[in-house]
């Protein structure tokens, strides 16, 4: 038989734990609070009962008068678009957020009595984008920290080199990652393209903005970051799936008679 290094039991805590690092002892608290438990999930109900209607009443109907998928449109069509979806998208990005690593973490931290709570940092006093990549998902960013910078280090990488390499290396998995699981046809590097961005800005800018301008620089690039152009592909996968709106069919079909007339 398979000697395994560590006891089953622990793998099985750390595969349930939120967590993504493996540790022999994890810290626990003495008792599951079932009031704290229960206060979550309501936060997790009405989050989202918000969440689908933010959805369903603000960017669904710009979705279903779209025409064509972001791809397909022309430039002036794209900016319409997203000066439409900016802020509903903001909204929505901001509710997943506590969501998923507020709400759900906890509970799931609860459960297992699992003590370690610091599952972001203050992202939102951020004056830089450096600063807000390393503390709004902090697990993850333990993760790189340990499975990839350090390792980096090692490989005697300058600390810049290190850091330039992680966003390109997360960026294109999540630029994957969100094209596989809508099932695009076609890669449109916009997450990618948007996170590149975001690092020439941190890089140019970080110097030059500083204190309440870095912070206003910061959440300038959630309003128009990463968080929009995942919207875009949600509206891509939306035409794929049902196509354009039933007015602009309606359309279509008038001009192909017209012009069979002619």
């Amino acid at each position: 038989m398979v000697e395994f290094l560590f006891p089953l039991p622990e793998l099985y805590y750390f595969l349930l734990a939120p967590t993504l690092c493996y540790q022999r002892d994890f810290p626990q608290t003495p008792r599951v609070r079932i009031n704290f438990i229960l206060q979550s999930l309501v936060e997790m109900v009405i989050l989202t009962q918000l969440i689908v209607g933010i959805m369903q009443q603000w960017i669904d109907p710009i979705f279903q008068r779209s025409k064509k998928s972001f791809a397909d449109m022309e430039i002036a069509a794209r900016i319409e678009h997203l000066v439409e979806l900016a802020t509903p998208t903001h909204f929505l990005w901001l509710m997943f957020f506590f969501l998923f690593s507020h709400s759900y973490l906890n509970i799931l931290a609860e459960l297992l009595r699992f003590g370690d709570r610091h599952f972001y940092g203050d992202w939102w006093n951020a004056d830089t984008l450096g600063s807000f990549w390393r503390n709004w998902n902090v697990p993850f960013q333990k993760w790189i920290q340990r499975h990839l910078y350090e390792p980096f280090l090692k490989k005697k990488f300058s600390t810049k080199q290190a850091d330039i390499l992680i966003f390109i290396v997360v960026s294109a998995l999540l630029e994957v990652w969100f094209n596989i699981a809508l099932a695009l046809q076609r890669c449109h590097l916009w997450l990618f393209l948007n996170m590149m961005f975001e690092l020439l800005l941190a890089f140019l800018l970080d110097r030059f903005f500083i204190g309440n301008y870095g912070n206003g620089l910061v959440w300038f690039c959630l309003l128009l970051g990463p968080p929009l152009a995942v919207t875009t592909y949600y509206h891509d996968h939306y035409m794929s799936q049902r196509g354009p709106s039933d007015d602009f069919q309606s359309v279509q079909l008038q001009q192909e008679k017209h012009t069979k007339m002619h």
